[in-house]
């Protein structure tokens, strides 16, 4: 699959070590390959704070959901 056949995104964001969430980065990244000039496509998407994931050295997981 592509890019642009991503129809939705779910994204868990954990605190880093000061604990905040880095939204704004998400949002940008997000930014990044949906919703722009060469990709229109505006994703339905979940974005979920969470206490932690399964390997803590993570910050986020996404989840994508295509169809083509």
């Amino acid at each position: 699959f592509e890019m642009h056949d991503v129809i939705f995104l779910r994204v868990y964001l954990t605190p880093d070590n000061e604990g905040k969430i880095d939204w704004d980065s998400w949002f940008k990244a997000y930014g990044e390959f949906f919703n722009n000039e060469q990709n229109p496509n505006k994703v339905a998407r979940s974005t979920i704070g969470v206490y932690a994931l399964a390997n803590p050295d993570l910050l986020v997981e996404i989840e994508a959901v295509a169809a083509k």
